[in-house]
């Protein structure tokens, strides 16, 4: 992974790919993510990121979507 994925040789990047998927199942079998609302998981990252709710107009354009949002009234998109 040094190298950058651009160089890594066809062997290397397989290699890559098989280690990336198996982390993934053992995550998956080991370490499965609670089922949460997406505004509570929304809440947490916010929190663990330093946001705070005075941030999200901006994104969301009024403070109106955003109370929505964060009381599950509005849904998350993309």
């Amino acid at each position: 992974m040094d190298k950058g994925g651009n160089r890594l040789s066809p062997e290397e990047s397989a290699l890559l790919e098989t280690m990336a998927i198996l982390v993934q199942a053992y995550d998956d079998r080991h370490h499965p993510l609670p089922q949460v609302a997406p505004n509570e998981m929304f809440t947490y990252l916010m929190k663990t990121s330093g946001r705070t709710v005075k941030d999200l107009p901006p994104v969301f354009g009024t403070r109106g979507r955003v109370s929505e949002v964060m009381s599950g009234k509005r849904s998350i998109s993309k």
